[in-house]
């Protein structure tokens, strides 16, 4: 049976969220994580991955079309000369 994956971002990678959020842990690597408050309640019954971890470790191999984002799948946008992700915000730059 498939667990359900709550992605969250590391709470290093990202000073202060933009929403109210409180302080999970990656299941994976636990670092510490932001969870967003308005879906915490449903994060409890999930397994918490961090983005980074998500990536490198659950999609290991899987080939990525190169005009896809790695996290999400979407289709990228050059801006700022930079391969950029309008969906969830990745960044070929870093």
């Amino acid at each position: 049976m498939m667990t359900d994956i709550y992605l969250a971002i590391r709470r290093k990678n990202l000073l202060k969220p933009h929403v109210e959020s409180e302080i999970g842990k990656c299941s994976i690597c636990g670092e510490e994580v932001w969870i967003d408050v308005r879906t915490s309640e449903i994060a409890k019954d999930m397994q918490i991955v961090c983005l980074d971890c998500f990536r490198e470790k659950l999609l290991g191999n899987i080939p990525v079309a190169e005009d896809r984002c790695p996290i999400c799948g979407a289709k990228l946008i050059r801006e700022e000369g930079c391969m950029k992700c309008p969906s969830c915000g990745w960044s070929a730059c870093g």
